[in-house]
């Protein structure tokens, strides 16, 4: 099928959706995708040095933010109130200041704390919608109140596809903090020859069969999901295959080059089109090369890819998986890719880069859905696990995804 992006028409009349089912669903399955099972890493996995906790400023007043939190606490990974041009930009003094000493300013740290030590109750968001409506900051208000309706489960949430189109700096800041070092550059220049190296073979390739409008009762609506996916990532569309099982709704896979499988019951069935938008999403963006990579290669086939890479580029003598290597590297990376090879490929600490690949895709989920609550409904579907469930509502949380929420309700 060929996905032409293009801005949504107005909503259909309401059609009738299967309910999802946690046991029946196609959104309901085992995640095995990236390899390795999913892990409850300890927090300092996956924070990085310059990451700093804070919260949000409310918009209507100068306000001082909520200090670092404590060492013991390291779980969060907030994101920087920065513009979303640089994700690695520093917070500069002048914009954090130090806290002030009155009675509002304690009663709305102690909220923060409370909603950093418990990221999955919802009373702590209504809180601070509260706190935030009574400042005069609609935007903030109004968010956390999203939030705190889809922990508890929202079944009015049908949000609109989202008219929004990302930049490339927009698709940079969907990046989990672990993918933003010299870690993450050194697989996005060479993402690509270690898929190369293990292509996926077999079934995990797909049925060989093109994605049609015509293949199933839930088609047109798999592929208008996918194109509104196209449309807001800003990535070209890949060709789409019909998966053999009934897996999740949309996957990402390298058979020798990218390609996106619709699983079976997706096909079958009329899913509700946020959560469908969610997993469009989430494959979409996989195409990324350091996240195809670290999504559709097992753990133990990153390591000894890399182990490839470094023969390479230090001109060993070259084995037939060398070759495929170098033939996939553009010259013009190599020099980088040796200093890279220098700085991070020791020590690398691939348990945090296959989960921040995870979370950054489920971010990418989260802005081609449109609602937070939708994002919530299929990783529950999907059986994640809660420190999956917790850094997607954080991120929910964050100035990052409310400066593309503002940007998406102003269209």
């Amino acid at each position: 099928v060929t996905l032409r992006p293009s801005v949504p028409p107005p909503p259909p009349a309401p059609r009738e959706v299967e309910p999802v089912d946690a046991e029946n669903s196609a959104l309901a399955w085992e995640d095995d995708e990236g390899g390795d099972e999913v892990m409850e890493l300890q927090s300092a996995d996956v924070l990085v040095p310059d990451e700093i906790v804070v919260p949000p400023q409310p918009a209507a007043r100068a306000s001082p933010s909520l200090p670092p939190a404590p060492p013991e606490d390291r779980g969060s990974t907030s994101e920087l109130p920065v513009p979303l041009g640089d994700p690695r930009a520093e917070v500069a003094p002048s914009s954090v200041g130090m806290p002030a000493m009155g009675k509002g300013s304690r009663e709305r740290d102690a909220l923060f704390e409370k909603v950093r030590r418990a990221p999955l109750q919802s009373d702590g968001y209504r809180a601070l919608s509260d706190h935030f409506d009574h400042v005069g900051d609609a935007d903030r208000a109004t968010l956390l109140l999203e939030i705190a309706k889809a922990l508890d489960g929202d079944p009015n949430a049908a949000p609109r596809a989202p008219r929004l189109i990302l930049s490339a700096t927009d698709r940079a800041g969907l990046k989990h903090p672990a993918l933003r070092g010299d870690a993450g550059e050194l697989l996005g220049l060479s993402g690509l020859g270690l898929c190369r190296i293990f292509p996926t073979r077999g079934d995990a390739s797909g049925s060989g069969r093109e994605f049609h409008l015509e293949s199933g009762r839930g088609a047109p609506s798999a592929a208008e999901a996918l194109i509104v996916g196209v449309r807001v990532l800003g990535l070209r569309a890949p060709e789409v295959h019909l998966a053999t099982d009934n897996g999740p709704p949309f996957s990402c896979v390298f058979p020798g080059r990218v390609r996106i499988l619709v699983g079976r019951l997706a096909v079958k069935k009329q899913l509700p089109d946020a959560e469908l938008r969610f997993f469009a999403g989430r494959a979409l963006f996989t195409q990324s090369p350091d996240l195809l990579a670290l999504r559709t290669l097992k753990k133990e086939q990153v390591s000894r890819a890399l182990q490839v890479l470094s023969q390479v580029l230090r001109g060993s003598a070259l084995s037939a998986e060398a070759r495929v290597m170098r033939d996939a590297l553009p010259p013009k990376t190599w020099d980088r890719l040796r200093q890279l090879v220098e700085t991070a490929g020791k020590g690398l600490d691939l348990n945090a880069l296959l989960e921040g690949a995870r979370h950054s895709a489920n971010r990418a989920g989260l802005v081609v859905c449109g609602g937070v609550a939708p994002a919530v409904t299929a990783l529950r579907a999907k059986r994640a696990l809660p420190a999956e469930l917790a850094e997607l509502v954080r991120f929910a949380a964050s100035e990052r995804y409310l400066q593309l929420r503002m940007r998406r309700l102003a269209k």
